[in-house]
């Protein structure tokens, strides 16, 4: 086998982690020893619900934010060992897209100096001249070299987007990290939005790590999904595979919510909710299987239907191989196991 293009080896950040000693200060587990691959020219997803650390693990692997645990590999070489012009070269093979169109530019600036950036911080030469080549970033995004002059506050959410997308491919990256970028669009812009993905990802053989909670964006876009619940990662399958066959209760639940999707089990998952919310890794709780073994199983139909297993209350599930490419951190996944819905009916394979 091929090494990955980005090896996630058992990460973990927890926000607070400095001060934790301080009187009074408190620590939250925000990613909990997540391991994930990415080959290149693949596309991979990761889904859950909001505060799951989607967004905390994307930044790691842009290398905007340090692990407390674990590390990040790129080509076999261990990111949070590169500084200066070594971490600068790395700016080059990953680049990160931002949900938030309007607070991802200067809005003193024009995109004629905001896509200039890149190319004066790595003091690369624009190819065929500069205003050439911003011209044809532009144009590969689908806008037009004449609206360099523009300020952000001139473009749509969806053309600024679009700026974004630009912005990160400017360098020639080889791994982009997209963080919930057609969430804030309207429906028939993401479409367009998704479509440039696809159409981007085939022309430059991009490899794509997509942060999303649009079950059906992530279908169209990407060949394997990652579910994550409050940090850790609970399961891992192919898409058609995830989607018609989930084996753990709470990715059988997110698919439930998507309309047309998991109507079937709208009562399983009323009932999951019942109980409420589980807190988070590492803090107290009422149910000791929330603290000490499977954080979801204050929240888990199975784990109710199966009696509280003991081992529920006191072993921490790993993520193991399973059916179908599948792997999945329940310790009773097949006892649970349903066929989902049938994706190819529901979500077509082209995005209007």
């Amino acid at each position: 086998m091929t090494e990955p293009l980005l090896s996630i080896e058992r990460v973990s950040h927890e926000f607070g982690a400095r001060r934790a000693l301080l009187p009074g200060r408190r620590t939250h587990l925000a990613v909990d020893d997540v391991s994930l691959t990415i080959g290149a020219g693949e596309s991979v997803a990761l889904v859950g619900e909001s505060g799951s650390g989607k967004t905390t693990l994307g930044r790691v692997v842009a290398k905007l934010i340090t692990p407390t645990a674990g590390r990040v590999l790129v080509d076999g070489r261990d990111v949070g060992a590169l500084s200066g012009r070594e971490l600068l070269a790395y700016r080059r093979t990953v680049q990160m897209i931002f949900q938030n169109t309007q607070h991802a530019f200067n809005p003193r600036r024009r995109i004629r100096d905001i896509l200039a950036d890149p190319y004066e911080i790595h003091g690369l030469p624009a190819p065929d001249g500069r205003d050439a080549a911003l011209g044809e970033l532009l144009e590969r995004v689908g806008l037009h070299a004449s609206m360099l002059d523009r300020y952000p506050h001139q473009f749509s959410g969806g053309q600024r987007q679009r700026v974004g997308i630009a912005r990160a491919l400017s360098l020639g990256p080889r791994l982009i990290v997209a963080d919930e970028p057609v969430s804030a669009l309207d429906v028939s812009v993401q479409a367009q939005v998704l479509n440039l993905f696809a159409r981007l990802r085939r022309e430059l053989g991009l490899s794509l790590l997509f942060i999303s909670h649009d079950l059906r964006a992530v279908y169209f876009l990407c060949e394997r999904i990652a579910v994550l619940y409050q940090g850790r990662l609970v399961e891992v399958a192919p898409r058609e595979r995830l989607l018609e066959h989930p084996l753990h209760p709470y990715s059988r639940r997110l698919i439930a919510a998507v309309p047309g999707l998991g109507e079937r089990d709208s009562a399983e998952v009323s009932q999951a909710e019942a109980p409420g919310p589980a807190p988070a890794p590492g803090v107290a709780a009422e149910s000791p299987a929330a603290a000490a073994g499977c954080h979801y199983a204050s929240r888990c139909p199975l784990y109710a239907r199966l009696g509280a297993p003991e081992r529920c209350r006191a072993e921490r599930p790993a993520l193991r191989p399973a059916a179908g490419g599948s792997a999945v951190a329940c310790h009773f996944a097949t006892e649970g196991e349903e066929p989902g819905a049938n994706v190819s009916s529901v979500v077509s394979e082209e995005v209007g």
